[in-house]
């Protein structure tokens, strides 16, 4: 009877890959291009899931697509930018304007929408709402002043009023 061989002498199982090392240059240069990577697969003719195989067998492949993936998205950014501010003397772009000012700076261009869940009002707003904010707004919808007060013997903490009783003098 024989002896069985180590492991590492073995004959591997499977089909051997058709993975080149050119393919990764191919591949940069159609992400970078913009290709996204179903036609990079097409392109090396293979199917989308070798694709996936050797992004992760691969990891020069992987940082390749991603290296190309960031140069085309680098250079959509800078055309956007050049159409907000309109470059060589174009007009601008509102909407380009008003797309990287949503997504570069949120916190003063977002849309904002507060919803009170119990009465059903929408309050929309060009710019983020404090809380003092939303129920200012809040209660000039409903038509209802809201003060805030010290809790009585009650418990009862706010005192509310209708805007037309405060207007016509009675409470």
């Amino acid at each position: 009877m024989t002896k069985p061989k180590p492991k590492d002498q073995l004959q591997k199982r499977g089909r051997k890959s058709d993975f080149r090392p050119e393919y990764i240059l191919i591949a940069k240069a159609c992400a970078r291009f913009g290709a996204i990577e179903d036609e990079i697969a097409n392109e090396l003719h293979i199917g989308p899931a070798t694709l996936d195989r050797w992004k992760q067998k691969y990891p020069e492949f992987r940082c390749a697509l991603k290296a190309g993936k960031e140069a085309s998205d680098d250079r959509v950014e800078r055309s956007l930018y050049q159409l907000a501010i309109g470059w060589n003397g174009n007009t601008p772009n509102v909407t380009a304007a008003i797309f990287w000012l949503k997504n570069r700076r949120r916190d003063r261009w977002r849309d904002v929408q507060q919803i009170d869940s119990q009465i059903g009002h929408y309050l929309l707003s060009d710019h983020p709402m404090s809380e003092e904010q939303w129920i200012a707004e809040r209660t000039v919808i409903e038509g209802k002043r809201v003060t805030p007060a010290l809790p009585d013997a009650d418990g009862i903490a706010e005192k509310s009023s209708n805007i037309n009783d405060l207007d016509s003098g009675s409470n």
